[in-house]
């Protein structure tokens, strides 16, 4: 079995290649989506491993080129875009119903085997016992309502197509403001690594 790595971040790529390897695969790695298309070219495949995320090209604009010109070869896909999108919708929504000057702080840890992505800032906090409506798909309380936004519904589509758990909460650090927790479990996570 013949695999190609499409991957540009070098450490993910040398973990790559050194397990498939060291299971007695042969592997190509190319950096791009130029080298990709070399590689297509010239070889065959039994499997493609495709970052998305690729500097010169959208890794899924690559791979529906590849579908049109007729190469059917199964594709596993690597991306970090749920996590940046849930990150983002983190950040904004904390940005956008905290005071001015407000400092937002970000993190990611882990917590016994699991992931765990912190967002707290410092604005008016919530009503805990809406904690969980307020996750609900497309509801929001907007600024009449000392509300949280729209965002938070994206995050917990995304916790539950991941099978992971999002929450909301008030700090409890003397300080008023939100704390939003996203928690992917070490199954889910070491598939991912």
């Amino acid at each position: 079995m013949k695999i190609l790595i499409v991957e540009d971040d070098s450490l993910l790529q040398k973990g790559l290649y050194d397990g498939i390897t060291s299971n007695g695969y042969v592997c190509e790695v190319a950096q791009n989506g130029n080298q990709a298309e070399q590689y297509i070219q010239f070889g065959q495949f039994s499997l493609i491993i495709l970052d998305l995320g690729l500097p010169d090209c959208d890794g899924l604009e690559l791979l529906m080129h590849w579908r049109k010109n007729g190469i059917t070869t199964p594709v596993l896909i690597l991306t970090a875009r749920d996590t940046r999108l849930l990150t983002r919708n983190l950040v904004e929504n904390s940005y956008q119903y905290s005071p001015n000057e407000t400092k937002i702080l970000v993190s990611c840890n882990k917590d016994k085997k699991d992931i765990l992505i912190t967002v707290q800032d410092q604005g008016n906090g919530i009503d805990e016992s809406k904690s969980e409506k307020l996750t609900q798909t497309f509801f929001r309380m907007d600024r009449k309502h000392n509300g949280i936004g729209l965002g938070l519904s994206i995050v917990n589509r995304i916790a539950k197509l991941h099978q992971s758990l999002f929450t909301l909460k008030n700090r409890t650090d003397n300080a008023k403001g939100v704390i939003a927790e996203f928690r992917m479990t070490a199954s889910l996570h070491q598939l991912n690594e």
